[in-house]
């Protein structure tokens, strides 16, 4: 499948070439990467004649339902209607076109949806969906990348379709055009909309060999075994002067989503060769770890931080950091691995737990893999190093401890006053969200900042005339909001300077929500002021550090000096 002859066959195998003899060992996988279209057709010559080959390959998109009906449906000479060209003209004003217009097709009784786009005079178009759920921008003609990881996602054959498109084609004895997606984007995205990829694959190959007798009888749609789905092929003697003889294939190929895919296991096993960079400079893959088994070397694998964004966005992943270097991370249920941070935001792994990524992620994490910037993490090193217990309170994450402060404050309020400074979390409450950002980004650090927000101002909205009963007249006058609230609260148990040091990285939290609702406002710069930081940010994961140590501070020494009361 996909395979484009460039070389001369020798004449014994010539039949079964036109047979598809290998069809069984035919597949969309190539790697990390899944074909997914492809085009055109190929000539090579041979001192006895030519032979020809021609591909088409069209995907388009089907109902998990509908798969079985898809399967039993017959290919031969219907692959084509797989295709689907360009899109009915929409919009205003009237000289407007959008290509995806949101039209269906029919394979027989089976509805399908648009997955590509095929244009007579431009190249093919991927539908915007799949674009937009990962957030791709384009990269050269035709290939895009992830826009904030960079994770190379589709890979089309540009330079090809510029040359059939602009140059001289008959000087071309290969015109075939292709596009490939990364599986495990590919595969995520199938499971996230619940359908299933079909590829009709069409090709046939031509011997034009003069005097040459192969030997082969006429043959009609010949049932074979492919990687996945019904297929037909043929052998046929084509009487026109001179005659030539002519072999077709005709399948549907199924691509299913991540959590049924079986038919993947080939791919898998080949993402187990994947080999990572170690910290001590070594090449291992999982295949490695897998043979050596008792043997495995105590080293470290090191990759950017940006590489748990995928799992932080998806609802079917999770990270959870236990402590400021130590964590987990989860995904579709498949493993949970533990996971290190060093102060250079990388995230480590112990060699052996590369065996514990999802077999279809290793090509994502890959892609992130580095060579060490940063020591190793102590947490990491007491574990599995020294074998030894690390204690969760001793430096809990910053999120943890910015809560437990929160938490521990209004029990102590409760003591003193008989009731809580804050209600209870409940399942609205964005607790995950108040994570440290996977990548050096601004606008994920405000999101983690409107999720503390959340969780630590409206959930304080409830107590406010507590507070006020709490505090003396002449300042409970004062509270009209939380972090009034709050203010006068510090003020009485301390002073007005100090009341005002304590609530400054409060206000940066409070700034910094104002900013994600009112982008391109003052009330940046008065938040990374409020926080002592320097701008402009470098790092605005060092940003979340402070910003997170310091709220946590606040609130540890205002609920100490209540306690005194």
């Amino acid at each position: 499948m996909f395979h484009v002859f460039e070389n001369p066959i020798e004449s014994e195998k010539l039949p079964a070439w036109l047979k598809f003899a290998r069809s069984e060992s035919y597949e969309p996988f190539a790697g990390n990467w899944t074909r997914v279209f492809q085009q055109g057709t190929t000539t090579i010559e041979t001192p006895d004649g030519e032979l020809k080959q021609y591909i088409s390959a069209f995907p388009a998109l089907v109902d998990l339902n509908d798969l079985d009906s898809l399967r039993d449906e017959n290919p031969y000479g219907r692959t084509r209607e797989l295709e689907f060209s360009g899109g009915e003209r929409v919009g205003i004003p009237p000289t407007e076109y959008l290509w995806d217009d949101g039209t269906k097709q029919t394979f027989g009784a089976v509805e399908l949806e648009r997955f590509l786009t095929s244009f007579r005079y431009n190249r093919p178009q991927l539908e915007p969906g799949f674009i937009g759920y990962y957030d791709l921008i384009e990269e050269g003609l035709g290939d895009y990348i992830t826009y904030h990881t960079k994770d190379p996602v589709v890979r089309f054959s540009g330079d090809e379709w510029e040359e059939k498109t602009f140059g001289d084609v008959s000087l071309r004895a290969n015109n075939i055009q292709w596009m490939n997606i990364q599986t495990s984007y590919l595969l995520d995205y199938l499971d996230a909309r619940d359908v299933a990829l079909i590829i009709g694959y069409f090709e046939s190959r031509e011997v034009h060999h003069n005097g040459v007798n192969l030997d082969v009888e006429e043959e009609l749609e010949v049932s074979v075994s492919v990687f996945d789905g019904p297929a037909v092929r043929s052998l046929k003697h084509v009487p026109v002067s001179p005659t030539y003889h002519l072999g077709e294939l005709h399948w549907l190929c199924p691509i299913l989503p991540t959590t049924q895919d079986a038919s993947v296991a080939r791919r898998l096993e080949e993402n187990k060769q994947i080999e990572f960079i170690t910290g001590d400079g070594n090449e291992i893959s999982v295949s490695d770890l897998e043979t050596q088994s008792s043997h495995v070397p105590m080293d470290w694998v090191y990759f950017e931080m940006d590489t748990l964004e995928k799992y932080i966005d998806s609802p079917k992943g999770k990270v959870e950091w236990t402590t400021t270097e130590m964590g987990t991370f989860e995904y579709q249920d498949l493993s949970i691995a533990t996971i290190f941070r060093n102060e250079e935001h990388e995230v480590v792994l112990f060699v052996d737990d590369l065996q514990k990524l999802p077999t279809h992620e290793r090509p994502h994490w890959k892609v992130h893999n580095q060579t060490p910037v940063g020591q190793l993490p102590e947490d990491a090193y007491k574990t599995q190093i020294l074998a030894e217990f690390v204690d969760q309170e001793d430096h809990p994450s910053y999120s943890t401890r910015l809560l437990n402060a929160l938490d521990e404050l209004s029990e102590t309020f409760e003591e003193t006053h008989g009731t809580p400074i804050v209600s209870d979390l409940d399942s609205t409450d964005e607790v995950e969200a108040v994570i440290m950002p996977a990548r050096n980004d601004q606008d994920q650090l405000i999101d983690s900042m409107i999720a503390l927000n959340k969780v630590l101002f409206e959930r304080m909205e409830a107590h406010l005339e507590a507070i006020r009963d709490f505090l003396p007249e002449k300042r409970a006058s004062k509270v009209n909001g939380t972090k009034s609230a709050l203010y006068e609260l510090a003020a009485y148990l301390f002073n007005d300077d100090e009341a005002g040091e304590l609530l400054d990285p409060l206000n940066a939290v409070y700034g910094l929500r104002q900013h994600g609702a009112h982008r391109g406002t003052s009330e940046w710069k008065r938040a990374i002021e409020a926080a002592g930081l320097q701008r402009p940010v470098r790092d605005y994961r060092d940003a979340y550090t402070q910003i997170m140590t310091q709220t946590a501070e606040s609130l540890e020494t205002i609920e100490a000096e209540l306690n005194k009361e």
